[in-house]
């Protein structure tokens, strides 16, 4: 009967070797599933735990941290992913350009761990493993792009998750690429994603990670017909209304 044991993995999110550490581990896990029944549990660790939140170009940042070149750095990113390909983990060729503060991606991580350690080693993979993720463009002026390029930036991910971002066309949904397989998570409100067949969705950011989009009805104070809206504001707030919203992906306030 396999001994049971439980694993403390303390690494940083965006640190290079710690997923090759994870995948490593993982790998010898399976190697000796019949002796070992092992549960992970991830523990947090910054690199950086002074970065600003703006983060700072990886080579400045190395050559102030451990001395080096540029041609030694390359000569490093090299080695890691040939080390990564060896144990099944794949590193985006472009590498990243720059470093950020991985506070609130630890975070994130906690609080999948508080649903159970498959979620949290779930999450922490998803993070490290997905070919491509796809969300609004927020240079089109998005709401939820907007948001969620400064969240990534806060997590200390932007260079690593915009180098294989797929952003769909203007008006378009973000959605529309899992189907195809273009990419494997797209990031939307709720309501735009209902509109895209044949996908899965999750569920919302956890905690102050997710934005809530708030709307307002009013009646202007030279309305022609008050009574009117008054009755239309009635109604939005019956079950049968309220029921509709909920299915559309609306929460009532």
């Amino acid at each position: 009967m396999p001994t049971p044991i439980k694993i403390d993995f303390v690494s940083d999110i965006a640190c290079p070797w710690c997923a090759v550490g994870l995948a490593s581990l993982q790998q010898a896990l399976t190697n000796s599933a019949d002796a070992v029944q092992a549960t992970l549990h991830f523990q947090p660790f910054e690199l950086n735990p002074d970065m600003p939140p703006g983060g700072e170009d990886i080579n400045e940042h190395l050559a102030r941290k451990y001395g080096g070149s540029p041609a030694q750095f390359e000569a490093n990113r090299a080695a890691i992913r040939e080390r990564g390909a060896a144990v099944g983990f794949t590193f985006n060729p472009a590498g990243r350009g720059r470093i950020y503060n991985t506070f609130n991606a630890h975070r994130l991580l906690h609080w999948a761990g508080q649903q159970g350690e498959a979620p949290q080693l779930a999450l922490k993979r998803a993070l490290l493993d997905a070919r491509a993720i796809s969300y609004t463009d927020p240079a089109a002026g998005g709401a939820s792009g907007i948001y969620f390029a400064k969240l990534l930036e806060r997590m200390g991910i932007a260079d690593e998750i915009n180098a294989k971002t797929k952003f769909p066309p203007p008006s378009g949904y973000s959605g529309m690429f899992l189907p195809t397989g273009e990419v494997d998570l797209a990031v939307q409100q709720v309501p735009e994603l209902l509109h895209v067949p044949g996908i899965e969705i999750v569920g919302s950011l956890p905690g102050d990670l997710h934005m809530v989009t708030v709307f307002v009805v009013g009646i202007p104070a030279d309305s022609a017909h008050p009574a009117l809206a008054r009755a239309l504001i009635q109604r939005l707030r019956t079950p049968e209304v309220q029921a509709l919203f909920r299915a559309k992906g609306l929460e009532s306030a």
